[in-house]
């Protein structure tokens, strides 16, 4: 699409002293050297987390560790496909060069940050992998949200470490035993979304009233998998908003891998209860009641 309308910014061809066509976009942006978008993606050639972590191991220190390693790759994918974009749209007359210079800089910053990172992830435990993770997190929103990549601190230790365990604690199978009458009412307006009639919205209501045993859930690091029987229905990622105590406030990122669903930012607090009972409450459909599994 990019070569398609390149023509209808351009009013006279021209070489700048480094080889580049120079283009005559029309007003307010004016004259433009147009950049080869090939060589903005080259810098992100050969850029592996997974390459550079070594062997995962098991356990709670693993998950993070994997789970950051997934996220850090992506985001390099990202900045990459970001980057080459802007190259395009620079070169068709979307964006002024201030604009151009400035975006620039900050997607070559976070790409900075997010190195800086990289040696990190040989020999780092749960707690070091959960404080990493949460800088390729506040990276990640950074880019998105186009101010500069945050700093990484090692301010807060002890709410890393208590991330962490509660991570920890979390991880593993758990069987849902109730779920509140607002979870229900949420149960029954999705299905009339698909649109059932009320008889069908109630047998479904009651099938899961009466077994929500059926329903389990699979925590592995900060990817959650649930399961209706043993089909898997849902499968999201999230992150650790807040800590406080045994609770913990995370968010979804991203969509759900198995429905595809928009699942990005919704907001859940997870309870611990010893280590065989979680209360999930979320923001909108209701509390959820698990133990664990053996």
């Amino acid at each position: 699409m990019g070569v398609a309308v390149m023509p209808a910014c351009a009013s006279g061809p021209g070489r700048s002293g480094n080889g580049y066509q120079e283009y005559e976009c029309p007003p307010p942006i004016g004259k433009i050297v147009r950049e080869d978008c090939s060589r903005s993606a080259l810098q992100y050639e050969g850029t592996s987390f997974q390459a550079s972590a070594g062997a995962a191991g098991i356990g709670a220190s693993a998950s993070y560790k994997e789970d950051a390693i997934r996220q850090a790759d992506a985001l390099v994918s990202m900045l990459k496909e970001q980057r080459v974009q802007l190259c395009n749209d620079f070169n068709t007359c979307k964006i002024s060069v201030a604009e151009y210079r400035g975006d620039q800089q900050r997607l070559d910053d976070s790409y900075v940050a997010l190195l800086a990172l990289r040696d990190k992830m040989a020999q780092i435990d749960a707690e070091g992998a959960a404080k990493l993770l949460a800088e390729i997190q506040r990276i990640r929103m950074a880019t998105r949200g186009g101010g500069a990549p945050m700093a990484t601190t090692t301010s807060a230790p002890s709410s890393a470490a208590a991330a962490a365990d509660l991570g920890q604690r979390a991880l593993g199978r758990w069987r849902l035993v109730q779920r509140d009458e607002q979870a229900l009412q949420s149960l029954a307006a999705d299905v009339r979304k698909s649109g059932a009639g009320e008889d069908r919205v109630a047998a479904v209501v009651k099938t899961y009233r009466d077994d929500p045993g059926r329903i389990t859930m699979e925590v592995a690091g900060f990817v959650v998998t649930v399961f209706d029987r043993e089909r898997p229905v849902s499968r999201v990622r999230n992150a650790v908003v807040k800590v406080e105590g045994d609770s913990m406030t995370v968010r979804d990122v991203g969509d759900d891998e198995i429905s595809h669903r928009k699942v990005d930012g919704n907001i859940a607090v997870v309870t611990l209860r010893g280590n065989d009972s979680m209360e999930v409450r979320t923001a909108g459909s209701g509390t959820f009641y698990f133990e664990r599994l053996r």
